[in-house]
């Protein structure tokens, strides 16, 4: 809603996309139940809609019961959503603003995995960084002491437009060619739509940082 509509990546049927990824999320858990025995399954939730919690958690609580939590704070009016040229008339009521979303921000860098459920700026800054260092480290950690793999991986998913599906990546060269170390859900789901914008100040013809991408296999214009 709101931005996320005004650069239609809004959500037609909000209510119907919030069913299916629990029911996603509940077969992802039933399927990958080995992981979740230490560490059970739990769902932060980052939003600027406050109305789609009470609807996963009751979703939730008819079906697997994954517990969906959120930080204590103050969310904007429905249908709107926060964006950096909101102007506030109380200074206060900004700088809370400002420190809710970077809680929920800081809370994404902690957690296990991140889901998006639409293309943001704001899952793609520290989350998805942090998520592919943390996953990068893993996979050091099990090739050196030559273990399997106990520990639930650290994935970077985007939520398909029905919310039927995720695609998720282990790796920026996978997320950036949308070849995905596993998708779950429905194949036949359409995947999120994307748009990755890298922005260097100077590109040179033949440059290192053009060699880089040109190894991986990113055609950059």
């Amino acid at each position: 809603k709101g931005d996320f509509a005004f650069k239609q990546r809004g959500m037609d049927d909000l209510d119907g996309w919030l069913t299916r990824v629990v029911s996603l999320l509940c077969d992802y858990k039933d399927k990958h139940s080995l992981f979740f025995t230490q560490k059970p399954l739990m769902v932060y939730v980052g939003t600027d809609t406050g109305s789609v919690i009470p609807k996963l958690q009751s979703h939730s609580n008819k079906t697997c019961g994954i517990p969906f939590v959120s930080s204590d704070q103050t969310f904007v009016e429905e249908g709107k959503s926060v964006t950096w040229h909101k102007k506030y008339d109380d200074l206060g009521k900004c700088l809370k603003g400002w420190e809710d979303m970077f809680l929920d921000m800081y809370l994404f860098t902690r957690c296990n995995s991140v889901l998006t459920g639409t293309y943001s700026s704001f899952t793609q800054s520290a989350p998805l960084s942090f998520m592919m260092h943390k996953s990068k480290q893993q996979q050091k950690e099990q090739q050196d002491k030559g273990n399997e793999q106990h520990h639930h991986p650290h994935y970077f998913c985007d939520v398909g437009l029905e919310g039927n599906r995720m695609d998720c990546a282990t790796t920026l060269i996978e997320w950036l060619n949308r070849t995905s170390h596993i998708t779950w859900g429905s194949l036949n789901g359409t995947k999120q739509r994307m748009k990755h914008e890298i922005m260097f100040p100077v590109m040179e013809a033949g440059g290192q940082i053009a060699q880089a991408f040109g190894k991986a296999g990113i055609k950059m214009d």
